[in-house]
């Protein structure tokens, strides 16, 4: 038996590994439930004789093209009343930008080296598919500075994560704990709560708060 401080370790990559690929299962759902959201927000919209507020490129010609989403606010963070956008936040889709932790650049360029074309040469082509796919994940979690995603690509490749130590087992608290904030504010917005609504009924009262919300 390992010490706890291995035992910890372990526990922690499998409870990123988890919360990583729920965060994924999240974000896919509301992107869905967003673009659902919003064609109902259409509709009763001009029910209620507001569409114009919420679309108004729309309101002016038929041909217009729809306004880009860019996702759905948070209950708890409504914009100001005076710009009601069509359906909000940003903070959904795109985390804030920030300095590329060194635990991931350095578990990043151990895949690379393990997956980039150029080190493709003499494999099967379903080998060279595979490590292809790794690839493009591995520069995915990069750009968002995603262990969890980085650890799961490095896992599946066969790459040792090394021995346990404190400072591993701090990042990895942290990035579980980022993990769950993110998806608690996802499960926090207005087209999660929608899709998690058990009756048409509910999902009609639940976009008349959303509008209410917005509208002086």
């Amino acid at each position: 038996m390992g010490s706890l401080l291995d035992i910890e370790y372990r526990k922690l990559l499998s409870e990123v590994d988890f919360l990583s690929s729920n965060l994924e299962y999240h974000e896919a759902v509301v992107e869905y439930a967003k673009k659902e959201f919003e064609e109902q927000l259409k509709a009763i919209s001009k029910e209620e004789g507001v569409y114009d507020k919420f679309f108004p490129d729309e309101s002016k010609t038929e041909s217009a093209e729809e306004p880009e989403e860019e996702g759905i606010i948070p209950c708890s963070d409504p914009p100001p009343k005076s710009t009601p956008p069509p359906a909000g936040d940003d903070k959904i889709k795109q985390p804030e930008k920030k300095a590329t932790r060194k635990e991931v650049k350095e578990l990043y360029r151990r895949i690379v080296a393990e997956t980039h074309p150029d080190k493709l040469l003499g494999l099967s082509d379903q080998e060279s598919d595979r490590r292809k796919k790794m690839f493009i994940k591995a520069t995915a979690a990069l750009e968002r500075d995603d262990l969890g995603k980085m650890q799961q690509v490095a896992i599946e490749l066969g790459i040792d994560l090394g021995e346990a130590s404190s400072a591993k087992v701090v990042v990895l608290r942290e990035e579980a704990s980022k993990i769950r904030d993110r998806i608690r504010t996802i499960k926090g917005t207005y087209a999660w709560i929608w899709h998690e609504a058990t009756s048409e009924k509910d999902r009609k009262k639940i976009i008349k708060m959303y509008i209410n919300q917005l509208l002086p």
